[in-house]
């Protein structure tokens, strides 16, 4: 699994971006944001897709210990309620893309490489039917079509820290009653 350490959020980004270029021109872009960062309001205006997260939550975590090595691994499993958010023109086609691509070969390929799973989407929202929302507007008023689709995925997150073996204690003793010092070392006998 190799996620370079990057968030939950970039990881998702780029399997949204992988899964919106697949069978495309190689030539085709779309810009995709981190929800709550800050971005100019004016890519809005065209093909936008912005990844977000409304709950995390921790599921689980361990540590396996390898002597041999002496590595130390460390996993943590966290459960994410997802949102993909797409903007522009091609709102409707890029959200359905992504939902469609949800059990195919080249998404779990993806999950695999990227280190999440995605468990199931649950609808496939018309934001600008949503009513008291915020309405994104350009031109002559016209609204900005907005679709989201929610996610649920699981994110393994592993750490691998390099340990030493302690092969000898080493110390000090003070005492309050004497200025000395005394040194005491224990080492491993390996005589048998």
């Amino acid at each position: 699994m190799a996620t370079d350490n990057k968030d939950v959020l970039e990881r998702l980004g780029d399997y949204t971006e992988a899964i919106l270029k697949d069978g495309e021109d190689n030539d085709y872009s779309i810009d995709v944001v981190i929800g709550r960062t800050n971005f100019d309001r004016d890519v809005l205006d065209d093909d936008v897709i912005v990844v977000d997260y409304t709950t995390a939550t921790l599921l689980g975590r361990g540590e396996t210990f390898d002597g041999v090595r002496e590595m130390s691994n460390h996993l943590v499993l966290t459960k994410y309620h997802a949102t993909i958010t797409s903007y522009g023109e091609n709102a409707r086609k890029n959200i359905e893309k992504i939902g469609f691509y949800t059990n195919s070969q080249l998404s779990y390929d993806l999950q695999s490489e990227l280190g999440f799973t995605v468990f199931n989407f649950s609808r496939i929202s018309n934001l600008r039917e949503v009513q008291g929302l915020l309405k994104q507007t350009r031109g002559e008023g016209e609204v900005a079509e907005m679709y989201e689709i929610q996610l649920t995925l699981h994110s393994y997150d592993n750490m691998d820290i390099g340990t030493r073996r302690i092969d000898s204690v080493q110390g000090a003793v003070f005492s309050s009653t004497s200025p000395d010092q005394i040194e005491i070392e224990v080492t491993e006998n390996n005589d048998n």
